[in-house]
């Protein structure tokens, strides 16, 4: 990261378990006359109903809290409950912002588990307020990507997703440094078994940037598998170069193989094709009718990589990237009004989240921003609190490429 570095200082100057019902989850809403217990199933016939969201995995003491409704004119007050007292310990107004509706209640600042509840809307599920529960979250991730990862590594894949969802596996955990690197072994070995099934360029390129990252993985600790690893992805290379497809992905997949080689071995003949590349994609990132480059995972990752390597880079081109990413992730903020519940647009997909988020983590790491690190948080809060099944969102994820891209996420939001 010695680019990164230099660059930051030219920048500087429900009960438990929801209750079950025979025709879905139970949600508690608040009548005149009294709680009323409602199915999840008869909730969504009702005209404007409103889900209250917060993040079950809770929040620290000091930090900012929030909830959000989902739904049509959720105007009027809403309560924090003590789930065990039935308690209110703090009242609120719901109020109406660009975004949908919401309400804070930073002010709750004991240790304990509470619950959301607000009169004619319903309540949310259980979450709780203690220290460190971003960390603590982070080992449930640790632990529950070990299994996934368990999972794969018994197996050589067997069709083209799998052999990506493999590669990209082994190129985040390059990024967080997993430590056991046996695993990382034994899941480039099975998809070494299994490159057959890479058919199209992108996925041939995903497969050379994911076993020329195990190579990197393994290189202070198994040279000699490191060096197989290495000389596996270069040969790949050379096949995929000279199959040359001129298509847009084929490109970005090139471009990323290239970013990735140059980070693992220095040779400058995957840095000149680097800056080929890119010397080519200015029409492409002017002329919106060519689409956003941006919107394509080799070609982000590829740029991420390439300002992330200890090999000597060109210095004005890495400027130029960063500021190209800078203005990307400056829009994405003004888009969602500088809120992160904005940015999935009520949908439920964590992977378009997580590419944005690692943009923004890449660069916090640049400029030093807090105000990033904030937004990483509040969008890790909006995924627990849109989902509607009562398990955590990060914990529900079993593509392990995501899991340990969330996880390489929460341990920059961690070091704050």
């Amino acid at each position: 990261m010695v680019w990164i570095v230099i660059f930051a200082l030219a920048l500087c100057g429900c009960e438990g378990k929801a209750e079950e019902a025979k025709n879905g989850r139970s949600i508690l809403r608040q009548t005149v006359s009294g709680p009323q217990i409602m199915t999840e199933s008869t909730e969504a016939k009702t005209a404007g109903a409103v889900r209250v969201q917060v993040a079950m995995h809770g929040f620290s003491a000091k930090e900012e809290k929030k909830v959000f409704f989902s739904g049509n004119n959720a105007n009027g007050d809403f309560h924090v409950v003590n789930a065990k007292s039935r308690e209110h310990v703090y009242s609120g107004k719901i109020l109406e912002t660009a975004k949908g509706w919401t309400g804070d209640f930073s002010a709750v600042t004991e240790e304990g588990v509470y619950y959301v509840e607000a009169p004619g809307i319903g309540r949310s599920f259980e979450f709780s307020i203690a220290n460190d529960v971003l960390s603590d979250l982070q080992k449930e991730i640790e632990t529950e990507l070990s299994d996934r990862l368990k999972s794969i590594a018994a197996k050589k894949p067997t069709g083209e997703d799998e052999v990506i969802t493999y590669a990209k596996t082994l190129q985040w955990l390059s990024r967080i440094s997993y430590k056991d690197k046996q695993m990382v072994t034994r899941i480039a070995d099975k998809m070494k078994a299994g490159r057959a099934e890479a058919e199209s360029e992108l996925a041939k390129a995903n497969y050379i940037a994911g076993i020329a990252m195990a190579s990197d993985l393994l290189s202070e600790t198994d040279e000699k598998k490191a060096a197989e690893y290495r000389k596996e992805a270069e040969e790949n290379y050379r096949m995929l170069v000279q199959s040359a497809a001129e298509d847009d992905k084929a490109a970005d997949g090139r471009f990323l193989a290239a970013t990735v080689l140059y980070r693992t071995t220095g040779n400058g003949v995957y840095h000149s094709a680097i800056k080929n590349y890119l010397a080519g994609q200015t029409e492409r990132e002017t002329n919106p009718a060519m689409g956003d480059p941006l919107s394509q995972d080799a070609y982000i990752f590829g740029i991420l990589t390439y300002l992330d390597t200890e090999a000597v880079v060109d210095q004005a081109l890495c400027e130029q990237q960063m500021n190209k990413l800078l203005r990307h992730v400056r829009k994405t903020a003004e888009d969602a009004d500088a809120n992160a519940y904005g940015l999935l647009k009520e949908t439920e997909d964590g992977d378009v989240l997580l590419k944005e988020y690692y943009l923004l983590t890449v660069i916090e790491q640049t400029i030093v921003s807090r105000e990033y690190v904030l937004q990483m948080t509040e969008g890790i809060r909006y995924l627990d609190g849109v989902n509607r099944t009562g398990e955590e969102y990060l914990l529900s994820i079993k593509q392990p490429d995501l899991l340990a891209g969330w996880l390489y996420v929460l341990t920059e939001i961690n070091q704050w």
